[in-house]
């Protein structure tokens, strides 16, 4: 019921489906396209438009506890300051299940990067194709990963997940369009 709920927020739900609106201009404007290729779910939020609905904030509640907390790493009160939210989701129905977000909004990139070295001050960071990434040093099993794709577009998940996810950014990569 809730899935449905977002789902018909969204406009879109699927995995490799065509896209229901016009191509974006750039990469970073599709962020569907930038998930890691083979999720099994795929959810694309408008949450501009969510903040916007009357339902909004009882719709976003709704959102598992754990993806709104990781949220919070993007914004200090989210939904408020992102405009839109792919989450892609591998693993369901098991132990490991792998979830990445990919946010667009105004970041503020240094208090991101604080908000995610607090809740790990194991972090360290690296660079991936000429990007930023936050993560604990290796062998840190099931660690997440934080990516900054740019000033507006940012990317949470495992650490292969992000990798991908920068891949497609540059062209390099399969996406879950």
């Amino acid at each position: 019921k809730t899935a449905l709920a977002l789902a018909l927020c969204a406009g879109s739900v699927g995995c490799g489906a065509a896209p229901l609106r016009p191509q974006p201009a750039s990469r970073e404007e599709d962020l569907v396209a930038l998930l890691p290729a083979g999720c099994e779910a795929v959810f694309d939020l408008d949450l501009a438009g969510l903040r916007a609905a009357p339902l909004g904030p009882r719709l976003f509640g709704e959102l598992p506890a754990a993806t709104r907390q990781r949220l919070g790493l993007f914004a200090e009160e989210p939904p408020a300051g992102l405009e839109a939210l792919a989450l892609g989701a591998s693993g369901l129905g098991t132990p490991a299940l792998e979830p990445t977000l990919v946010v667009r909004g105004p970041l503020d990139v240094g208090a991101v990067r604080t908000r995610y070295q607090a809740q790990d001050a194991r972090a360290r960071l690296f660079h991936y194709h000429g990007l930023e990434l936050l993560e604990p040093p290796p062998p840190a099993p099931a660690a997440e990963a934080l990516g900054v794709l740019g000033a507006r577009v940012a990317v949470l998940g495992g650490r292969s997940a992000v990798r991908q996810v920068i891949d497609n950014l540059q062209g390099d990569g399969l996406g879950a369009r």
